[in-house]
Order: C-alpha cells, then structure tokens, then sequence
C-alpha cells in the first residue's frame, strides 16, 4: 500500500486493518516545503503490516506497533533527517525490528521492547536504545555517545570505528553467547567462527569497559586451550590490549572483577605454557604480568583481586610466585616504610586478612611465603594483630620466617629477633618500637 503521509489519518482505518504479509510504504510526493506546511512532526502508526517511511524531511517521532500484539513491529525508515525517537508501544516480547538508513541528525533514541535495530550510514553523535537483543551497525559511523543494555549484542561493521571507538564491540551479551557455546557438551571443538569473531572483537578493546568484557572472553578462551585455541595468539592479544601501566584498566565499579578475571587469564596461560614446553614463552608471560600488576595504579585492587582469585580457587603456585615477587622490599610495620606506594590501602589490609584466614588450609612452601608476604606487608596497625594471629596458627614457621627476615633486613633486626624468640602462647612482652628496631 502507497500512502502519502499526509493522507495516513484519513485511511487510518485501512491501515489498521492490512495483514502481516502487506507493505505500508509511507512518502511525501510533494516537496519538503509542502510536508513542512502541513506540520506534520510526529507518525503513529498502528498496523499488522511491514512499514516503509521513506524521505520525510521534517519527521521528528515515529511511534508504532502491531495491532496483533502477537505479531512484531516492523520498521524501515531511510532520508528522515530530523528523525530523532522511534518508539515501539507496548511490552509484549515480539522480534519488532527497526532498520534505519541515513536517518537523524545530532542523536537518535529507541523506546520501548526491540528486538533487533540496524543503523546504516547515520549521521548521529548520540545513540540510545532503551531495550533491544541486537545491534547492527554499518556504513560510516559519527557516534560519539551511546547509552545501550550490557547484554544487547553489537555487531560494529562501521567503516570508520577507529574514529571514536565508542560501539562496544563484545559485552556481556558476547560472555554469555561465548560461555554457552564453549560449554556445549555436543561439541568437542569450539565453533571456530564464534571464535574468531570474538578474538576480532577482543583485538579492537580500547575503553575500560569493553577491556573488561575483553579479559573475561580471553579468559574463557584460555580455558579451553586443550581444544584448539592458540596460546600465542592468545597473549599477543592480551598484551596489545592492556601494555603495561596502563591508567585505569577497568571500570570503577567492576575493576575488581577485571582484575580477576586477569589473574584467571594468567593462570591458564602459565599452564598452557608449560604443558606445551614453551619454557621462553612462561618467562615471557610471567614478567609482563608482573610488570602490569606492579606498576598500575590500581595495584592495591589488583593483588587483592590475585589474592582472592587464588585462595577461591585453589592457585597456590600461581600465588606463592606472586607474593614473592610483588612483596614489599622492606617491612612495612616500621618507619621505613616503600615511599612509592601505600601497604595501608584497605584492599592491602582486605587482602592480609584473607591470607591469615587461610593459612591452616595452604600446602607448606605456599605458607611459608604466605607468612613472609604478611610479615613484610602489615602496616604499623595492623602487624600486631597479624603477628598474634601467625603466632597462635603456625608458631614454628613464623618464627622461622622471622629469623630469616632478620638476616634480611637489618633495620628491622630488633622486630623480628623479638618474634622469633617469643614464647610459644605468643606473650612476647614489650616489643621493640618501629626506632629501636632500627637502632638495635
């Protein structure tokens, strides 16, 4: 059915009436100037049929359904240059799509219950989308802003996302596609397309979120290594993603996740490396991770976020190296205390306190850092409570840790010969001050 715009309250009626398999086109035959006389801003349209919207220069709203709430809405709108809100009305769980071409001028949202929207060639900065599945975008891409659902797929085949970056590529419609695919017991191979596709996307993360996504999806992908996946190819894309330093990796509200996440990564690719006998290629992974855990700026999230990640699950050669490489390089309950980094973080602390809650639980060479990683660590306020506590678990041990440290670190010689001495019920009687220990 052709229908000027114009004409669309008058056979109403009709259109409400077309079935599912009808097309409703909707154009102007005139010039722009006689649409403009008319006013006519706003296009609510109620139809079974499949509706076509076509060159209205000063269309602002359309807003649709399908008469049978069963049946979906479906739009195609292209050369709508002040297009600025599509709303689909009413909540029913339908496939309504909406294809958009060359639409829009400084922003575009989308209201209501999509299922699939596909932008091609729009000019907009800013894009909303309240509720949909999926997301396509192709053509050249100006958008500078989107506020779209965490677990709405993207699809960015933009000619030009380098410009901005600003289409997430994977979220956490992606984790969740990527976690039931891998997981299928059907399959003893990974779909090698899914794959790619995601490893594609994972290459293009710039943005604290998208990374986020990222290192969980090459986290799942080192998982299941056993199954094809290339390890090489694999810490290229890890390393390319986040060098070194990087400022704020993650978002603020899930940077502790993040950083999990990557401690599961550099897990599995320890692992993968050396059941491969790739000894050059542990080295490797080993000093970038260290490198990235000691000189981001959220290291006090970041070897918390170890810490908890390896006593969940069980990783005490990956958390034995870990604490012996990121210690402090003098004790941190005197005044001597590292100049280039706060051990009084809470998340520091946090971390502390998850270590002396599972000593009784670690295999001995785990403990015995464990123990020396606490005693270098605590702040002045906490290392009493934590030499109490190490004391009345493992008095033998710590006390041996403490003569070690002793030798160690001179400054702090008095301290530690103190605890190694102390009795068995931990009444040690006046401990030397942070001064005395360095005078002694």
């Amino acid at each position: 059915m052709l229908l000027p715009v114009q004409s669309l309250s008058q056979y109403r009626q009709e259109v409400e009436l077309l079935c599912k398999d009808a097309l409703l086109v909707l154009y102007s035959p005139e010039s722009s100037k006689s649409l403009k006389a008319t006013s006519l801003t706003i296009l609510q349209i109620e139809t079974n049929a499949e509706v076509v919207v076509t060159d209205l220069a000063e269309i602002q709203q359309i807003h649709m359904n399908s008469r049978d709430k069963q049946l979906p809405a479906r739009l195609l709108a292209t050369q709508c240059p002040k297009l600025e809100l599509i709303n689909k009305l009413g909540t029913e769980p339908t496939k309504a799509y909406a294809k958009i071409s060359r639409c829009g001028r400084n922003r575009l949202k989308f209201t209501g219950a999509w299922y699939r929207i596909a932008l091609a060639g729009c000019t907009i900065r800013r894009l909303s989308v309240e509720m949909a599945q999926a997301l396509h975008v192709a053509g050249v891409c100006h958008i500078e802003e989107v506020h779209v659902p965490n677990t709405m797929r993207v699809v960015n085949q933009a000619t030009n996302w380098f410009a901005d970056g600003v289409i997430p590529d994977i979220n956490e419609s992606t984790l969740s596609d990527l976690k039931q695919r891998l997981n299928d017991p059907s399959s003893e191979q990974p779909d090698v397309e899914l794959v790619e596709t995601c490893m594609a996307a994972v290459r293009r993360c710039r943005r604290p979120k998208s990374r986020y996504y990222g290192i969980q999806i090459l986290s799942l992908l080192a998982e299941s290594y056993e199954k094809g996946i290339h390890l090489d190819e694999l810490f290229e894309i890890r390393r390319n993603m986040l060098p070194p330093r990087t400022s704020h990796p993650f978002p603020a509200d899930l940077h502790i996740e993040g950083w999990r996440a990557d401690v599961r990564l550099w897990n599995y690719l320890r692992r993968a490396s050396l059941a491969a006998n790739k000894n050059g290629q542990f080295v490797r992974i080993n000093n970038y991770y260290l490198e990235h855990f000691s000189g981001t700026d959220q290291k006090g999230e970041a070897i918390y976020a170890l810490i908890r990640e390896c006593l969940d699950h069980r990783s005490e050669e990956l958390l034995e190296y870990a604490l012996k490489q990121l210690k402090p390089t003098s004790p941190q309950h005197s005044i001597f205390i590292d100049i280039y980094f706060n051990w009084g973080q809470p998340l520091i602390i946090k971390g502390i306190k998850l270590l002396l809650l599972a000593i009784p639980r670690l295999g001995a060479s785990t403990k015995t850092m464990a123990i020396e990683y606490i005693l270098l660590s605590s702040v002045p306020d906490l290392f009493r409570t934590a030499v109490d506590k190490l004391i009345e678990q493992e008095p033998f041990l710590t006390r041996k840790v403490a003569l070690r440290l002793a030798n160690q670190h001179p400054k702090s010689k008095a301290v530690f010969i103190h605890l190694a001495l102390s009795g068995p019920s931990g009444h040690r009687g006046k401990q030397p001050s942070s001064k005395e220990g360095a005078t002694a």
